[in-house]
């Protein structure tokens, strides 16, 4: 298990690989483990981190940190608590919403930007997703099913972080 602390409280997280970074956020009742297939694959070639969002697994439990703004102070202490400067962020459910406010506020420090499932926006996406160009929106290839092979899980999160060269 290897975890940090961050205002006085721990936060789990497991990493594996070398390369550049790719962030994987958990959704609602889930954890960094459905992330393992994924973490897997993608090690061969990125740097991967999976965290436990404020409630969830191993970190820690204050109802207070469960909104939002929590959530997204948490995805960026742990990036600076981690020395990471730029990363691809994959976002399931809760963490689809996490990661794409955080691309709102930090366009900056996000190439790549993966959601899968994301919660329905109130009507459309936030202006800066849809108007700032840094966050790429990648539309996956397949759909994104852990059941599936292993290359299934992999291939879109792949193709969103490294798309394919135009001809």
């Amino acid at each position: 298990m290897s975890a940090i602390t961050i205002d006085n409280d721990l936060v789990h997280y497991e990493v594996l690989g070398r390369g550049r970074p790719v962030i994987l956020v958990h959704g609602w009742l889930g954890s960094w483990r459905y992330w393992i297939p994924a973490m897997q694959q993608l090690s061969m070639k990125y740097r991967t981190y999976a965290l436990d969002l404020w409630g969830f697994g191993e970190t820690g439990k204050d109802p207070r940190r469960y909104d939002f703004e929590s959530q997204v102070a948490l995805l960026d202490q742990f990036m600076e608590k981690m020395c990471i400067t730029k990363a691809a962020l994959v976002g399931h459910s809760l963490g689809a919403s996490v990661v794409a406010r955080y691309a709102a506020q930090h366009p900056d420090r996000v190439p790549r930007l993966m959601v899968i499932s994301p919660p329905l926006f109130r009507l459309a996406p936030p202006v800066a997703l849809t108007s700032n160009p840094a966050p790429k929106m990648v539309e996956a290839p397949k759909p994104l099913v852990i059941e599936a092979p292993k290359p299934a899980v992999s291939e879109p999160v792949t193709q969103a972080i490294d798309p394919p060269k135009s001809a």
